[in-house]
């Protein structure tokens, strides 16, 4: 009885929807009820004497079932072609569908995806074999509009397999189409998903699709499109060669007009996951996505893993072609004869008039150029903001992050990282593009300007943040740009000049302020005859005076308390240099000796005074040390904690001094030392890996300083596989070098 019911009220839910549909397009036929006039299994003679009886507008219902054609289904008028779920049309020809005319076309799943599948997958050769008839087969094919003709197509919540999908790629000479809807589509091809060029597309709308299987083309057209195009939401998986591709027409360069064929694009939230290694040797590019058009949003996509070559060894960053002859590719351009000819490839390519380019993450993308970004000389206006980027999968020469060959244009807010050669390339003369707030880490070049100063005049590059970047901002040849108005670097604020950092050639340029109650001193890094050096300026510049760092000499004793981890219990005398003695001499004398202890990890928060063994997190290793008898090993225990180490000492005001931890860690950048006195905060932090290092600090203690200095030791995320080891912590007063 349970079973009839719920048999029922799944019938009742069929027949609402087709009620539904109905209400808006006259009902035609169950074509199910023409089972038996079917001969030899081939469904093709039924279902195409229905198109041809069918009213405009009218419905043919495939009810769940299999329906084999051997030749395709001509459709020359509107009709929709509605399939409940689990119905499958399977074609074993040319094309399954194959549209010529009409007003506007529906094929739609029902309560579930139907199924369009064209069995015919070999084509050996492709074109060079002609495929069937010269022809490669599709499942819906629209090569064969008619020239009077420009039918709307709508797809809606189908499943899609074949050689190629949804084509219209290979006829020159056909019709035109009016509205393009691809709706909650699924798409298994081998070669093209969705393709389209020659003819044009009035509008072009892609949503909500995941495209999968092993296709050279995921979203391809190519067309004029005068109303625009918006691909949104779609998910591409593997896909070979390109991923999504809008207009460029007849046309490649801007100056030829590529831009003209698409009036306006919106492409926004697509994932692209995976693809690009049905690349050749011989394949000029790869492209996640590449836009051509006016007023193009290119937003909220995420490109990964889209990339053509393989980590070279030993390198942090940066790919490489392995060639038949066991020689390695390494740049982007190949000898063909007596050409040079690009290999190259990105996640994000546009050639675009009006665009904004944004919140896209690109990881592990490209070979040449990760996104690249062309406007012409009309009407260049483009934003290129808040993406994240990295150049893991580039090529380990000759290759960059971002291109600007644009006028007119500001890129702020990016996020670049791990780039083999360089971060921005700016391309052309006399722009006025603005670059600004951008932050790189990890670059040979930051931004890399035309070969000459005067053609890099009116760009604006400032308040970007460089690290281990070996040259901020350079001529593509090398040079240092040295025009001060294409670089600025905001000045360095410090209390004393020996806290500044030693001059260098990477500083050249940089600007720095000494704050003083008697009145502040403007430095800039310049160089001289004997390297480099911190120079005064002042309103005449032949008065402008050099100021050398002052070099100390430590002496004295050593005034930190258990400076090698060697005691186990804190002395009178050193007892007394703690800032509160009566109240926290205890505390130091516990284990490890001459720190308080704060150890947090996600469950809670323990000192040495709580009633938790901090010896389940803390250990002296008496095997690996630098000086004394042992060292103090942090990182032990099951889970992941935070661990800082804290001492206070007084020291006589009106000194410099030095403070200097001796340490090693298996993970760089991970253990801090901090020194607090007054309200100064002064800190190193730790680089190397798996060797001994030392931290180092100098301070001064103002005149009418308390002498109060509390030294920290912090780090994260230490456990079993992330350990640090704090071996000699000093401080020594500082006298002036002779």
């Amino acid at each position: 009885m349970f079973k009839r019911l719920k048999s029922a009220i799944g019938i009742l839910a069929v027949l609402t929807c087709l009620n539904s549909f109905s209400a808006q397009l006259p009902y035609g036929q169950n074509i199910a009820e023409q089972k038996n006039t079917v001969q030899n299994g081939d469904w093709a003679p039924v279902i195409q004497k229905a198109l041809k009886n069918a009213s405009e507008g009218q419905i043919i219902f495939f009810p769940k079932g299999e329906y084999k054609t051997k030749s395709p289904l001509i459709i020359e008028k509107s009709v929709t072609l509605l399939f409940e779920r689990g119905a499958r049309l399977r074609g074993e020809g040319e094309d399954v569908i194959r549209i010529e005319a009409g007003g506007k076309i529906i094929i739609e799943g029902l309560g579930g995806q139907g199924e369009l599948i064209n069995e015919y997958q070999k084509v050996p050769g492709y074109k060079q074999n002609g495929g069937i008839n010269g022809r490669s087969p599709s499942v819906i094919n629209v090569d064969f509009v008619r020239k009077d003709a420009s039918p709307s197509l709508l797809v809606k919540n189908m499943y899609i397999k074949g050689f190629a999908g949804i084509q219209g790629y290979e006829e020159k000479d056909k019709g035109k189409l009016g509205d393009v809807e691809i709706i909650d589509c699924r798409f298994e091809c081998t070669e093209k998903d969705m393709a389209h060029k020659h003819s044009e597309v009035r509008s072009l709308r892609i949503e909500g699709c995941l495209l999968t299987g092993t296709a050279r083309y995921g979203i391809y057209f190519t067309s004029p499109m005068p109303e625009g195009a918006v691909v949104k939401n779609n998910t591409i998986k593997n896909i070979g060669v390109t991923a999504i591709q809008l207009s460029g027409g007849k046309a490649s360069q801007i100056d030829d007009g590529c831009v003209e064929y698409l009036s306006s694009a919106i492409v926004h939230d697509n994932r692209i996951l995976g693809g690009g290694h049905r690349a050749k040797f011989t394949t000029a590019y790869i492209h996640g996505i590449l836009v051509y058009g006016h007023n193009v949003s290119i937003q909220g996509n995420i490109v990964r893993d889209f990339n053509r070559g393989e980590p070279v060894p030993g390198a942090p960053c940066g790919q490489y072609l392995k060639l038949e002859d066991g020689t390695y590719f390494r740049g982007a351009w190949r000898q063909d004869g007596d050409k040079k000819v690009r290999v190259a490839g990105s996640a994000i390519y546009a050639k675009a008039r009006q665009g904004i380019i944004a919140n896209n993450i690109c990881s592990n993308s490209g070979w040449r150029s990760v996104i690249e970004v062309k406007t012409g000389g009309r009407e260049p206006y483009v934003m290129v903001c808040n993406n994240v980027v990295d150049g893991r999968s580039l090529s380990i020469e000759g290759s960059f992050g971002f291109e600007c060959n644009s006028g007119k244009s500001v890129w702020s807010g990016n996020l670049v990282y791990d780039m083999p050669a360089e971060a921005f390339v700016v391309r052309g003369q006399d722009r006025y593009n603005t670059f600004t707030n951008n932050v790189i880490f990890n670059a040979k070049i930051g931004f890399a300007l035309p070969y000459t100063a005067d053609r890099a005049e009116n760009e604006l590059i400032m308040n970007n943040r460089f690290v281990n970047v070996a040259q901020p901002v350079a001529l593509e040849d090398g040079k240092i740009q040295k025009s001060s108005s294409v670089h600025a670097l905001p000045p360095l604020i410090v209390t004393d000049i020996n806290l500044l950092p030693p001059p260098s050639e990477n500083l050249r340029g940089q600007l720095a302020v000494i704050l003083s109650p008697d009145g502040d001193t403007v430095l800039i890094c310049s160089k001289h005859e004997k390297g480099y050096c911190w120079k005064e300026l002042s309103g005449n510049s032949s008065k402008n005076s050099m100021i050398l760092r002052k070099e100390y000499l430590e002496t004295g004793k050593n005034l930190n308390i258990n400076p090698d981890q060697s005691s186990d219990k804190v002395s009178e005398e050193e007892a007394k240099m703690l800032c509160n003695p009566q109240k926290e001499a205890q505390k130091y004398s516990v284990f490890p000796c001459g720190w308080l202890v704060t150890i947090t990890d996600t469950a809670r928060t323990t000192t040495p005074s709580a009633n938790v063994n901090v010896k389940d997190f803390l250990k002296y290793d008496e095997k690996l040390y630098k000086t004394g008898k042992r060292s103090l090993r942090i990182g032990e225990g099951d889970s992941q904690v935070n661990c800082q180490l804290l001492q206070r000492i007084k020291l006589p005001p009106g000194k410099t001094y030095r403070a200097k931890a001796t340490m090693r860690a298996t993970i760089p950048d991970k253990i801090s030392m901090y020194i607090k006195y007054n309200d100064e905060i002064l800190t190193a932090r730790n680089k190397k890996r798996n060797s001994w290092e030392d931290l180092s600090v100098d301070f001064s203690l103002p005149e009418n300083s308390n002498g109060e200095v509390t030294i920290i030791i912090h780090g994260s995320k230490f456990g079993a596989d992330r350990l640090a080891w704090i071996d000699n912590v000093s401080v020594h007063e500082l006298k002036e070098k002779n």
